[in-house]
């Protein structure tokens, strides 16, 4: 049986998070009033001291954004980085435990997934899947980007500036800027030509 003051230790340090999580939480809903942010009431924010946001950015209803600083023995660096007028639509997720930017005039449409980690998968490790370290790497979603209802972004891809996410897509590999992708895994389906003022269907 444990020590019970190791208990209590551990305890007291649980109610130290909580408290210092809902107050971070605070710090960063007061800052998106100033502003002019919506933030619906039902949003859950984990990890609130690493999120910052621009003007005039919308945050809906049963979305979710976590930030991880910690998996079992290891530290991560986490951060989300929301720009200007960026929309996160109803019931997105976003998962994080390595640094992500997200730029001016983004949409993200309802039931978006987006993360930046996953699990180690090694079969010779004695821990099984779960408990393995995390790898990730950092995500940008550029400018004017928009990302369709239910599409999933996944560990290490970035959108480029204008580019435009199916909905329902899986994306697997980094989209480049002003092309337009779909399905499972995403794959380029148009790129917009500046000289013809359209977008292009691709071969």
């Amino acid at each position: 049986m444990k020590n019970p003051f190791i208990r209590l230790r551990n305890f007291l340090r649980y109610q130290k998070t909580i408290r210092a999580e809902k107050q971070a939480k605070r710090a960063f809903l007061k800052k998106a009033r100033k502003l002019h942010c919506r933030i619906d009431k039902e949003v859950k924010i984990g990890g609130a001291r690493y999120v910052s946001i621009g003007k005039d950015s919308t945050i809906c209803y049963g979305s979710s954004i976590g930030l991880l600083d910690h998996y079992y023995q290891q530290k991560t660096s986490p951060s989300l980085a929301i720009g200007h007028d960026v929309w996160i639509g109803p019931n997105s997720e976003i998962n994080l435990a390595f640094p992500c930017v997200i730029e001016d005039n983004v949409t993200l449409a309802p039931s978006v997934f987006i993360t930046n980690t996953s699990h180690g998968f090694d079969p010779e490790k004695p821990q099984n899947y779960r408990n393995q370290p995390l790898n990730g790497k950092s995500m940008l979603i550029g400018k004017n980007a928009f990302v369709g209802t239910k599409s999933i972004l996944l560990n290490g891809v970035s959108i480029g500036e204008g580019a435009i996410v199916g909905a329902g897509s899986i994306v697997t590999k980094s989209v480049p800027p002003f092309t337009m992708v779909a399905g499972n895994p995403a794959h380029v389906i148009k790129k917009y030509s500046f000289d013809h003022h359209a977008w292009e269907k691709v071969d």
